[in-house]
């Protein structure tokens, strides 16, 4: 089991690529937005694409979220307006089913009925999260902290009402379906969340692809072209034009952005760049 082992850390780097066109670079690394105290410290070559690049990309303003203008925009954006609710969107079945979920919780429906699908479940997977001590800050905030303390130039990919927009518009036209999703995604939460978790620490491509994008794919094809697709290839042309400054570039988004064949690293290296797994 040992020698598995490993092999398997001699195979698999770490969730940082070097992206290169032979005399420019980006490195990218693949983030993970909310770990565990045990999580930390974080693979060694983060820390490694950190120095060596000149500014870092988050995928969008990571100190506008904590604002109160922010938080004001998403529950406006992100809740139905007044006299409506996700009730009448949601099959009988499903609707029981969330409110047993809720009641198991402690939670009252009242307060979160208001929300459109996509905000409701990213409410479950909030509570899940904290049920399961899941709730130390993620990649993003570490190095979004670091590159304040060491003046380091930061950009974005997106706005924060892009992201505002993202989560408003998911499930529209599907809520029953949005759901029962995210009600199964909190049942199975901790054993998904380590799988994932072993897989992004090792940078292993393939399994991330297995354990995320696909089954995204498959069940939500609707709201994975506007989570995962769409944004994905709004950011492609900023990543590239990273390629014609002097500055190296450190990139940081979700793991799930840059791997299947939708992700970043395959699109880089479709278009013929250099994309090298750090160690």
């Amino acid at each position: 089991m040992a020698s598995v082992v490993l092999a398997s850390q001699s195979i698999y780097a770490s969730p940082v690529w070097k992206v290169s066109d032979g005399k420019e670079t980006v490195y990218l690394g693949g983030t993970v937005h909310v770990l565990e105290a045990g999580d930390y410290p974080l693979p060694a070559t983060f820390d490694k694409a950190y120095r060596q690049a000149d500014m870092v990309f988050f995928e969008t303003d990571i100190d506008a979220l904590s604002t109160q203008g922010f938080v004001q925009q998403l529950l406006a954006q992100t809740s139905y307006p007044q006299g409506q609710s996700i009730v009448s969107r949601l099959s009988a079945e499903t609707l029981a089913k969330l409110k047993t979920y809720l009641v198991a919780q402690g939670i009252s429906f009242k307060a979160l009925e208001q929300f459109r699908p996509g905000m409701l479940g990213m409410q479950l997977s909030q509570i899940e999260l904290r049920k399961q001590g899941i709730s130390v800050a993620g990649v993003d905030s570490y190095f979004n902290d670091a590159a304040i303390r060491d003046n380091k130039p930061r950009g974005r990919l997106e706005t924060p009402q892009d992201q505002i927009h993202v989560i408003a518009t998911m499930g529209q036209g599907n809520e029953s379906e949005v759901i029962e999703n995210a009600l199964t995604d909190v049942a199975n939460l901790r054993e998904d969340f380590n799988q994932i978790r072993d897989a992004w620490r090792r940078g292993d491509r393939s399994g991330l692809t297995d354990l995320t994008v696909k089954p995204f794919r498959e069940e939500l094809p609707a709201d994975f072209k506007l989570m995962i697709v769409d944004r994905n290839n709004k950011w492609m042309p900023q990543i590239e034009r990273m390629f014609r400054t002097a500055e190296d570039e450190l990139v940081l988004v979700g793991a799930m952005h840059l791997v299947g064949r939708e992700g970043l690293l395959q699109q880089l290296e479709k278009k013929g760049y250099s994309v090298v797994q750090m160690h």
